[in-house]
């Protein structure tokens, strides 16, 4: 995600109405810090950014295996779509950040994407069946105090 905010920070400025075609990401860190973060507690809004987009998409992309929506040769748009059926906020969410995904940038989150795939879901929820209520609390836990603070590189 830095990566891509650096490219994009290295594309011209087209006329306006283009601006946000031209830089997805830029426009959804901005409208990200300034709804959802407008206080970084003295962190890089960048980082900030990158780290709860990232987290986010795991996140989604996780619950998805958790409730058997294959990712393999897929999507995004499907795999939101599929996903809201049981979970509207996760596959909404999923669909906002990943609707300006072009399949360069899809190539760059392909290694995550393969790697949750793999996931068994049934048998996560054969030996618990509520594991979607569990997993964000479950997967943030796997993160200290200070890497929920300090962004990923």
């Amino acid at each position: 995600m830095l990566e891509q905010l650096a490219l994009e920070r290295r594309t011209p400025d087209g006329p306006r109405s283009r601006r946000r075609a031209r830089k997805p990401f830029t426009a959804l860190a901005h409208h990200w810090r300034k709804v959802l973060f407008p206080s970084t507690d003295g962190q890089d809004p960048d980082h900030l950014f990158a780290d709860r987009y990232v987290q986010t998409i795991a996140f989604a992309l996780l619950l998805a295996r958790i409730e058997n929506v294959p990712l393999a040769v897929r999507n995004f748009v499907d795999v939101s779509r599929e996903l809201k059926a049981e979970n509207t906020v996760m596959g909404r969410a999923l669909q906002l950040l990943t609707e300006t995904v072009d399949a360069e940038f899809a190539r760059r989150i392909d290694t995550l994407v393969q790697v949750i795939d793999a996931v068994d879901g049934e048998a996560i929820r054969s030996r618990t069946p509520d594991a979607h209520v569990h997993l964000y609390e479950d997967f943030l836990q796997g993160r200290t105090h200070d890497q929920r603070r300090t962004p990923h590189r």
